[in-house]
């Protein structure tokens, strides 16, 4: 303790309590945090069906969130009207996220702040690209059963299912820029998150030769997501209020935009992504089959929802950015497509030691095809990604080869900014 601090104290005190060795420094705190806890947020009701939203509302007051550990968690109450038993499965998707269509966040002052649009193909392809097998296997709490094994709808009657979702298997706000990153406590606290309901013929796959479009349907049972919380100590709390007050406090996140498009009765697809951005990381497209212009293979019963075509279909492909082209020629091999597929996720880099799930077996046969590019300055520098603007406009370039119709998916990975002054947020994209 200086003796400046000191200065109010009389100096005869002072100098016995320093002759004798008893004037010493309060140590400095160890932790920047009080207390870590878990609580369960519950959603506005007991049962979602197909067509309701499922919606929370986040109350977690002054605490902040750690996101990457966020789980949702439900029961999947599925009924067969079919007068036959039927074997279901989630088919080659990410287990329950198939039953999502679209994920919605927005800020306590009515700010979007996140929209992903195909969430249950987008979850499919970031397990595909991100996970080992092994990590893989370790997702299983998605199946609500052993991934080998089935659900067994009996005829006529309902089954009840326990699943577990890691959030950030279905949404980027759940995956920030910064490892360990918390979201602010005036970001969380009033938070929305709408869940829209996929349908359940392209949800789950069935075996079974009896099986028939609308012999299934579903309902989400007492959902919960369950979220790890942090308080901060006093003098944190009063440099981060500071900080709130001055610049706001910053979460930075990827953000999936998507859009689709078939391509009728031609063999060629040129279609732009219609959205602005400054920081776009990655875009990578998956072609989906179809039987007439109309009809989707991908939502009936009877096929797995979200496997891709088979990439010897695909003649070439490249995309545009303003005249910039990646590649530079369109690709013509489907070894190129699965080299740069595995590149865009930064797995072509140490694959003998980070596999993931899609060998070029599984890539060109298995419905694991993506038409992929990075568009990052540098893929080892944060906040590095490319700007599209209206003079700068981002295009997929791809040809058939052959006329059959397809639905193509597109998806655009970009970073977005969240800056919460007090309980008010801001986007930036």
């Amino acid at each position: 303790m200086d003796e400046n601090k000191n200065s109010a104290m009389p100096a005869s005190n002072y100098s016995m309590l320093q002759d004798n060795g008893i004037l010493y420094r309060a140590p400095s705190q160890l932790s920047t945090t009080v207390s870590r806890t878990y609580k369960i947020e519950y959603s506005q009701r007991e049962k979602y069906e197909v067509n309701t939203p499922m919606i929370f509302d986040w109350n977690t007051g002054t605490s902040y969130v750690e996101p990457t550990t966020a789980i949702l968690s439900f029961g999947i109450a599925i009924t067969n009207t079919n007068n036959s038993n039927l074997d279901l499965s989630w088919g080659d998707g990410l287990g329950a996220c198939n039953l999502f269509s679209e994920i919605r966040i927005i800020s306590k002052n009515g700010v979007e702040l996140d929209r992903c649009s195909e969430a249950g193909q987008l979850a499919k392809i970031r397990s595909d690209y991100t996970l080992s097998v092994a990590g893989r296997s370790n997702a299983e709490m998605c199946d609500g059963y052993p991934k080998d094994g089935e659900i067994v709808a009996i005829s006529e009657s309902t089954v009840i299912i326990d699943v577990s979702i890691p959030m950030r298997l279905l949404s980027g706000f759940f995956t920030p820029v910064v490892n360990d990153m918390l979201i602010p406590a005036g970001l969380a606290s009033g938070l929305r998150i709408e869940f829209i309901l996929q349908s359940a013929n392209r949800a789950f796959y069935s075996s079974s030769a009896e099986a028939e479009d609308g012999d299934i349907t579903y309902a989400i049972m007492n959902p919960q997501m369950l979220l790890q919380l942090s308080d901060m100590n006093d003098p944190v709390q009063s440099a981060l209020f500071t900080q709130s007050s001055k610049t706001g406090l910053e979460y930075n996140f990827p953000s999936y935009f998507s859009t689709k498009v078939s391509n009728g009765t031609s063999t060629r697809i040129n279609e732009q992504l219609k959205k602005s951005v400054s920081q776009a990381n990655k875009c990578f497209a998956v072609v989906l089959p179809k039987t007439g212009i109309i009809t989707s293979d991908y939502e009936r019963i009877r096929t797995s929802g979200f496997n891709s075509v088979d990439a010897y279909r695909i003649k070439s492909f490249n995309w545009r950015l303003g005249s910039q082209y990646y590649p530079l020629q369109p690709l013509t091999s489907s070894t190129n497509y699965w080299a740069i597929a595995n590149a865009c996720f930064n797995r072509l880099r140490g694959i003998e030691w980070q596999p993931n799930q899609v060998d070029y077996a599984g890539f060109t046969v298995e419905g694991k095809c993506i038409l992929a590019t990075t568009l990052d300055m540098s893929d080892r520098i944060n906040l590095s990604g490319s700007k599209i603007n209206n003079s700068s406009v981002l295009e997929l370039r791809m040809e058939l080869r052959d006329a059959t119709p397809v639905d193509v998916i597109l998806f655009l990975q970009f970073t977005a900014e969240v800056r919460t002054s007090g309980s008010r947020s801001v986007l930036k994209i």
